[in-house]
């Protein structure tokens, strides 16, 4: 405060006829400082600094865009780590104690008039004023037994909750706006809906493709069991009744006694394909048992030791349905689509077999199983 006197003398006071010789009292506003001015005999002038304008200490539209953004910026950092948010359908609503941080920021409070039991539940008015005492936003709200959220709930707790609605509410009408530039929905959380439940963001949903109809595979039948025993007696692979026979039994797809004739359609090619990887192993137990050198059957590289684990998946593709064997050998897995070998690695299981696989840039191949 600046005071300038002009007289160091003081106002003379005295009886009715000898008053003080005040002669007008004058208060005018100049620019950003308030005078006043008593005259008489003696003047005194005192200059008072206004109070600042607004919230943002300023009367500038720039600065206080300026100063609201930065505020966002900084609330939002805030929010976002502490978890202070709703998330409804997508959108983020500012729950009530994001909102009474901001108020804080602005040197804003909330201040409760009162609370009163209505109709099926409770209403509450609350003010909010800075921290003169100066009133700047009021709401009133209600939650009610009639919301199916509170339908069942105790009357501490609607009133609790009708408080905390108007708390938002009241400071949500004077700074909504910067709760907008921080990103998120100027409503606050507590006046949404409780029915609608909080999700995560959605994400695109890729678009579905029409399904295909499923291509059943192949099924060996009774009929193909006759056609394989007939071609593998008419010596494809190499191989006579006898030794088609042992090839079987040896890896556990018929008993000691058991002839071809029973063999069971689970181990009976059903295409073309699956036969002639058949002929081909039987062909290479022929040589083995024979005592002759295997090196003119292509084969790839052997794999011994114990058949660990069986897995398999399934999936489909334009030709249809496939399964994939995983076979796991002395602790190397060999993948195969061949429904045969993987039904013989199935029965073999934990038993020593011989394997013969190929390495690829993919994985590694199983090209047939045998017992050892």
């Amino acid at each position: 405060m600046r005071t300038r006197c002009q007289s160091s003398k003081p106002i003379q006071m005295g009886s009715a006829s000898d008053t003080m010789t005040t002669q007008n009292e004058t208060m005018t506003t100049q620019n950003e400082t308030m005078a006043l001015t008593v005259a008489g005999p003696e003047t005194t002038v005192a200059t008072i600094p206004q109070s600042p304008v607004g919230l943002f200490r300023t009367a500038e539209p720039t600065e206080i865009i300026e100063r609201a953004t930065g505020m966002a910026t900084a609330l939002k950092e805030v929010v976002a780590k502490q978890g202070l948010l709703s998330n409804i359908k997508g959108k983020e609503y500012p729950r009530c104690e994001a909102w009474t941080l901001l108020g804080s920021m602005l040197g804003v409070f909330p201040v409760l008039v009162w609370s009163r039991p209505v109709e099926h539940g409770w209403e509450a008015r609350v003010e909010a004023r800075t921290i003169s005492g100066a009133i700047i936003g009021a709401a009133e709200a209600q939650c009610l037994r009639t919301e199916s959220a509170w339908a069942k709930r105790d009357d501490y707790a609607l009133r609790s909750m009708a408080q905390t609605r108007a708390t938002a509410k009241c400071l949500r009408m004077p700074l909504g706006f910067i709760m907008s530039l921080a990103g998120y929905e100027a409503t606050p959380a507590e006046e949404m809906p409780h029915d609608l439940p909080e999700r995560p963001l959605e994400k695109p949903v890729a678009p579905v493709e029409k399904p295909v109809a499923p291509v059943e595979k192949p099924t060996a039948t009774a009929a193909s069991r006759v056609k394989m025993i007939d071609a593998l007696q008419a010596g494809v692979g190499g191989a006579n009744r006898d030794t088609v026979t042992a090839y079987f039994r040896v890896n556990g797809m018929l008993g000691a006694h058991d002839e071809i004739e029973s063999i069971a359609l689970q181990h009976v090619p059903g295409t073309v394909r699956q036969m002639e990887e058949l002929a081909e192993r039987i062909a290479r137990f022929s040589l083995r048992e024979s005592g002759e050198p295997e090196a003119e059957v292509d084969a790839g590289e052997e794999l011994r030791g114990v058949l660990e684990a069986v897995s398999t998946k399934t999936g489909q593709s334009k030709k249809g349905v496939w399964t994939l064997y995983g076979v796991k050998i002395g602790g190397v897995w060999a993948n195969t689509f061949d429904d045969a070998l993987g039904k013989s690695a199935e029965a073999l299981k934990h038993n020593e077999v011989v394997a013969y696989v190929t390495r690829k840039a993919k994985g590694i191949t199983l090209n047939s199983l045998e017992v050892a």
